[in-house]
């Protein structure tokens, strides 16, 4: 199991903390769950499933407070050397842009014998064969031949079946799928998301998804994380989340899914303003229709039931 307490992530600028960008975000990924984090694009999600890693894509990023636990390992005290062992083996991220993620100048079968040659001391020989294994489960046609192959003679849904083809390797506790289907079209779609679900029922895979797309989301999830301004904002169980959305903001997500309307050219239905870091303690402040002054002011993360959470002023009195 991984456990999220207290995360805060920060910009740091002249040895100091300019801006707080993920805050106070806590968050459980049980053994062969599927738990999604989702939110608009500058949310936090993905900075959150770095920090897991211990990766943040910037040397002025810090984690500047909370823990992450992997059992019982709080990972950020772990040792860079120790981390590094968890990566790959224990833990595997699969970023976004299955079109770009792979490397253009390296085959497929170097790619993911590398995972094996870092992680194991198997022979060439075994390497290969367990390449040609994992290219059979994710259903990769003519995995000899693949192998053979670079990304940019792959199709869109090819590459992304071999970044899980590469997540599953060594068996890993927790996959990061960082908006897996990105680019993707919507049969793609189907059979990815239809893969992660057999991958998890063979394995025990606990999954995070990251994703802004509730259509995913139903589909797929156990439990909902809604992040908003680099907190949570909502969460619970993927029937409370469709059937009792209570932030604003979670509202406005699920509004705005499309979906064929019997009424011709029906509008869209968005969320107005833009996304955005804010020092108000509910984040949505400046996009909510329901906002009051005292929104600003600090308030109690209020669970409903054991199976629903929401940071909202209008549940908290």
């Amino acid at each position: 199991m991984f456990k999220i307490e207290n995360l805060e992530i920060s910009l740091i600028k002249k040895n100091r903390i300019d801006k707080v960008l993920v805050k106070n975000v806590s968050l459980t990924i049980p053994d062969g769950k599927i738990i999604s984090l989702v939110g608009e694009s500058g949310s936090g999600k993905t900075l959150t499933g770095y920090s897991i890693m211990r990766i943040l894509p910037s040397q002025n990023l810090k984690i500047t407070s909370g823990s992450i636990y992997f059992n019982d390992l709080n990972l950020i005290k772990l040792p860079e050397e120790k981390i590094k062992e968890l990566r790959g083996k224990d833990i595997f991220m699969i970023p976004q842009e299955p079109l770009t993620a792979l490397n253009p100048v390296l085959t497929i079968e170097k790619q993911l014998a590398e995972i094996f040659e870092i992680h194991t001391n198997m022979s060439d020989d075994e390497i290969k064969a367990q390449c040609i294994k994992l290219l059979e489960l994710v259903k990769i046609d003519n995995p000899i031949a693949r192998l053979k192959s670079y990304p940019h003679q792959l199709s869109g849904g090819q590459r992304q079946r071999i970044l899980i083809a590469m997540a599953v390797a060594l068996k890993p506790s927790l996959i990061i799928a960082d908006e897996p289907t990105t680019a993707l079209d919507v049969t793609i779609q189907g059979e990815i998301l239809e893969l992660f679900l057999e991958l998890r029922k063979q394995f025990n895979l606990s999954i995070l998804l990251i994703t802004h797309d509730f259509g995913i989301v139903k589909s797929i999830s156990d439990y909902i994380y809604i992040m908003y301004g680099g907190k949570i904002v909502e969460e619970g169980t993927k029937e409370e989340i469709f059937t009792n959305p209570i932030h604003p903001y979670t509202k406005g997500l699920i509004d705005a899914v499309p979906y064929i309307s019997s009424v011709p050219k029906t509008p869209l239905k968005t969320i107005p303003g833009y996304s955005k870091i804010s020092d108000f303690y509910c984040p949505f402040y400046d996009r909510c229709s329901l906002s009051e002054e005292n929104c600003k002011e600090e308030f109690t993360y209020t669970f409903i039931n054991e199976n629903h959470g929401v940071l909202c002023r209008r549940i908290a009195k």
